[in-house]
């Protein structure tokens, strides 16, 4: 199963994104992860260089055009270049075989709570795009224990999932973002989870000798509304 993160995705963009607005989100992440500007001058580089090639291809009508008929059906998006005419997701928003209960959304937070967050946020993404899978899940569960129906960050932690080959766990977590709010990009990789076919090899069974890994709990527990 191909879980590699796409162009679209490294920018942080929908499939259906305009020109203009590809153009202003290069130029916003082209600043925000300059090697120059980050601590961390080896990530930064990695980083950069991501959102460079992404922009050489998704900046250029020709290429993208092209690029996007590599792309599976299910993350076309209507009047995108490339985009296949009645091609539509086998997978709604608030799908009905959905195993998580549809949950209200929380209150506002703070002015001072949302400006942690979006900063926490930007740490995650760049932890992330680093590939520190385990570091980025620490911050999204510091960010849920703020704004627990954060969709941005709730699709990110999807992504943690999907990226450790937790494929369950990673389809319940953006049924999860997808009840709290609208997201093409965590919509098109729900699609994109549930279509793919099933991993054909059985890990080996774990010695008896082994010790049994502690079940998660806490706030990942109530996220997915077990007890």
């Amino acid at each position: 199963m191909n879980l590699q993160r796409n162009y679209y995705e490294v920018l942080g963009l929908p499939p259906s994104a305009s020109t203009s607005e590809i153009k202003n989100k290069y130029r916003e992440l082209a600043k925000k992860f300059h090697p120059d500007l980050t601590q961390d001058k080896v990530l930064g580089q990695r980083i950069f260089a991501q959102i460079n090639q992404a922009y050489r291809v998704l900046g250029d009508t020709e290429r993208r055009s092209q690029y996007d008929a590599t792309l599976v059906p299910e993350r076309a998006q209507p009047g995108m270049p490339g985009a296949t005419s009645g091609v539509q997701s086998t997978v709604q928003p608030q799908a009905a075989a959905s195993p998580i209960a549809a949950r209200p959304t929380q209150s506002q937070v703070s002015p001072q709570v949302e400006a942690e967050v979006q900063r926490l946020l930007g740490e995650a993404e760049m932890a992330m795009m680093g590939g520190k899978v385990k570091e980025t899940q620490a911050i999204c569960e510091a960010i849920l224990r703020m704004q627990p129906d954060n969709v941005k960050t709730i699709g990110i932690l999807g992504d943690v999932f999907a990226q450790q080959g937790d494929r369950k766990r990673a389809i319940d977590t953006y049924r999860v973002a997808l009840q709290y709010g609208s997201s093409p990009m965590i919509q098109s990789k729900l699609a994109r989870l549930v279509d793919a076919p099933a991993p054909s090899a059985t890990p080996p069974p774990a010695p008896k000798s082994a010790p049994q890994p502690a079940k998660s709990g806490g706030l990942l527990d109530r996220l997915f509304g077990r007890n």
